[in-house]
């Protein structure tokens, strides 16, 4: 079960964090067939390097906070959001951060 929640995220990211959100990423997509719009099928990348070029994954950092942001591609949840991008909570958790066409924002746990 999904869970929405609306944590406070880290505004920095140490070396760890990294790592750590990768293994949650590749944990999360890992196991679920993604479909390409630009004609390519079904794509199922099963590594963080698939997944990092399939997502175009760019690391920034404000005073909001730090997260990953898809750059490469639409990543569609539950058909209404498009997943833009994966933050760490101060929680020590891992999310992303998904809009709908209207920019309302939806944060789940991976």
């Amino acid at each position: 079960m999904t869970v929405f929640v609306k944590p406070t995220f880290l505004q920095e990211w140490q070396p760890k964090d990294f790592e750590d959100m990768q293994r949650s990423i590749t944990r999360y997509y890992a196991k679920k067939s993604l479909i390409s719009v630009n004609g390519k099928g079904v794509i199922t990348p099963k590594t963080w390097e698939g997944l990092n070029e399939l997502f175009g994954l760019a690391y920034t950092s404000s005073s909001s906070f730090a997260g990953y942001w898809v750059c490469n591609v639409e990543l569609s949840y539950n058909g209404f959001y498009n997943v833009i991008g994966f933050a760490i909570g101060k929680d020590g958790k891992h999310y992303a951060v998904a809009w709908d066409k209207d920019e309302h924002e939806l944060i789940f746990e991976l």
